[in-house]
């Protein structure tokens, strides 16, 4: 991609309330690396814009920006959050896709999924408060976590090199980049 090359690059994909903010905050902490967010970067955008920041809307939002120039956004986002660092970690990764285009982006990649059962992700959902949160039941819940953005997000599972299940404790131990 066009003017991005970074050394190390670290992708965090998972659903709605899995645990992605948390193990990106927590690697970050472990890295020095910066955390670029495709929801936070959304979310800005849709704030300088006047416009909605409800999930659906940035769910939308996401999946417009995809369709219409994958390229143009990922290099948005991580431009918006990196800066001149030459590692970041990707939190909120997707798309496959985007996913694809990452692939090409770094020397030492690592593709990290969190997942959560639905009711500890529901039960995680209802005890945050983020604007782009604004229903609250079970039902609901499960409406956008049917959006299409996000049965995308699923098949990456697959593709990704570290799994964890965040309702265990976080390996710290975990050995990202071995030198």
């Amino acid at each position: 991609m066009d003017g991005i090359r970074l050394k190390k690059l670290i992708t965090i994909s998972g659903g709605i309330c899995s645990g992605k903010t948390y193990t990106a905050n927590l690697i970050s902490k472990k890295t020095d690396f910066p955390v670029a967010s495709f929801g936070g970067y959304l979310k800005h955008y849709s704030t300088n814009n006047n416009l909605p920041i409800d999930r659906k809307s940035l769910q939308d939002m996401g999946e417009k920006f995809v369709q219409t120039s994958p390229q143009q956004f990922l290099k948005d986002v991580i431009n918006y959050y990196a800066g001149n660092s030459d590692s970041v970690i990707i939190e909120g990764v997707r798309h496959i896709s985007i996913f694809e285009l990452i692939n090409v982006l770094a020397d030492k990649k690592i593709a990290i999924y969190v997942e959560a059962d639905l009711q500890t992700r529901y039960n995680r959902y209802c005890n945050r408060s983020k604007d782009s949160d604004n229903f609250k039941t079970f039902e609901q819940f499960m409406l956008q976590d049917r959006h299409p953005v996000e049965l995308e997000t699923q098949s990456l599972k697959s593709k990704c090199n570290i799994i964890i299940d965040s309702t265990l404790p976080f390996a710290e131990s975990i050995d990202l980049f071995s030198e």
